[in-house]
Order: structure tokens, then C-alpha cells, then sequence
């Protein structure tokens, strides 16, 4: 991209002229105590050009996970709500369909509660999906059948 395009004013712009600069390659491609140096302006200028430049030809960040549901459509995959919006909001919709999920923490907190309803909104029949089957596993002996069945009715 043309230097020119960027809107500087006079001074920076003959500064590059100067040198011959017409392209973002020339100011990019060295380190900044060079351009400092080959422009001779002071460091804050050097770094707000060249900050500026950047941040306008450079292309926006993007985490790996980002990169991965843009390339394999992750970002559709199906989910069960946990009814809790936060927690929803933080698992990006749910808990995910087809994953293992281990849920974890102190005595008391309703781990065994929360398991139980999600694998009943995991096990109701859901568009798009033929089967609902649940894997539960428990390692404390906490599992009620007859918890489950009550949670299932009032869903």
C-alpha cells in the first residue's frame, strides 16, 4: 500500500519523499531506530507511524480456537443448554454434543444436581440429532434413577 494513502502531514510525508519511501514496505521493513534514523523524527512520531500503519494493513488477530471453528464450522456444532445463561455464555452455547464433560468441585455445591439435569436435556429428543444417548458416569455413588425420572417430568 501506498505511504501516501495514510493521511500524514506534510512533515512526515517529505520525510518519505526524501527517501524515496513510497510504500509501507519501505517503513515496515526496518526496526524503528533505523526509520528514527533514516527520517529523522523523533521516536513518538516513529512510533505512532508506524503503529498506525500497521494497525491498518495488518490483518485482525484471531486466537487458534477462532481460526479452527472459521475452518471447520465448530461454531455450529450442537450444544445442550445448561440453563444457566452465564455458564452457557462461558461454553459458547452449552455444553458440547458428542465431548466428555467432567464437572468437578467441593461437597455440597450441587455437582450431582446439575449432572442429573443436564443429562435429561441431553437425553430429551433434539432436531437434527437422532439419538440422545447419555453416558453417565459416576464416581462417587451419588446417581438417582429416581431423581432423574423426576427431573425429566418436569422437563
Amino acid at each position: 500500500r501506498k505511504l501516501r494513502l495514510f493521511g500524514f502531514d506534510d512533515e512526515v510525508n517529505a520525510a518519505f519523499k526524501k527517501r524515496d519511501w513510497t510504500t509501507c514496505e519501505h517503513l515496515l521493513g526496518l526496526p524503528q531506530i533505523e526509520v528514527i534514523h533514516e527520517l529523522q523524527l523523533p521516536l513518538p512520531v516513529v512510533q505512532h507511524i508506524t503503529s498506525s500503519v500497521s494497525s491498518r494493513i495488518a490483518p485482525k488477530c484471531k486466537t487458534l480456537f477462532n481460526m479452527v471453528e472459521e475452518r471447520h464450522g465448530i461454531h455450529q456444532q450442537r450444544v445442550v443448554q445448561t440453563r444457566l445463561p452465564l455458564l452457557d455464555a462461558y461454553l459458547r452455547g452449552g455444553i458440547s454434543v458428542g465431548s466428555v464433560t467432567e464437572i468437578v468441585g467441593p461437597a455440597g455445591v450441587g455437582k450431582s444436581q446439575f449432572c442429573h439435569l443436564v443429562s435429561v436435556m441431553s437425553a430429551l429428543p433434539q432436531e437434527g440429532l437422532e439419538d440422545s444417548s447419555v453416558y453417565y458416569f459416576d464416581t462417587e455413588g451419588a446417581f438417582s434413577p429416581s431423581r432423574v425420572e423426576q427431573i425429566a417430568w418436569q422437563h
